[in-house]
């Protein structure tokens, strides 16, 4: 048993309700965000089921919608600019098949939390699918009106199902 292996995980949120806390006009509406994050990270296995991690983390957001505030539902589209941060957490995992994995993670990064619970699929030896439940939040991100010069910055809490792919190296 290798006791050191490198990942690169590319994860997609999937279009979710999230809260943006503090919203800049309509604080209680509820905005549809896309979340995605990149990860490379080294893990080291502290036993057969449970792994330390440190790496990087790519954060990115995306709202899209309508302002339900007026007459006339307003459309709006916002991008935040990246988050990237050196991130520290467990997982832990157990076999529930020949090629498949339940597993459950914790990770904490600056301005960032993020927890999820899943299952993998083995594609082929260094190759998974994933599949989870996810909860993460970015504090201070910073997001852009698209087409204006509109820029604020929010804590952004993201909860829901999710996909991605991790390559073992």
């Amino acid at each position: 048993m290798d006791a050191y292996f490198i990942t690169c995980r590319l994860w997609v949120h999937t279009k979710n309700k999230h809260n943006v806390s503090t919203w800049p006009f309509y604080p209680s509406n509820h905005k549809n965000a896309n979340v995605k994050t990149q990860e490379f990270n080294i893990l080291y296995k502290i036993d057969k089921n449970i792994s330390f991690y440190t790496g990087i983390i790519k954060a990115s957001s995306s709202i899209t919608g309508a302002d339900n505030g007026t007459i006339t539902d307003y459309p709006y589209s916002y991008t935040a600019d990246a988050k990237n941060a050196m991130q520290f957490g467990l997982i832990g995992n157990t076999k529930i098949g020949a090629k498949t994995t339940a597993y459950a993670s914790f990770a904490v990064a600056s301005d960032i939390t993020d927890w999820k619970i899943g299952v993998s699929q083995q594609i082929t030896p260094n190759l998974e699918f994933n599949l989870d439940y996810r909860n993460i939040k970015v504090n201070d991100i910073s997001y852009t009106e698209d087409n204006a010069n509109y820029k604020f910055t929010r804590d952004v809490t993201s909860k829901g199902l999710g996909y991605g792919i991790t390559h073992k190296f």
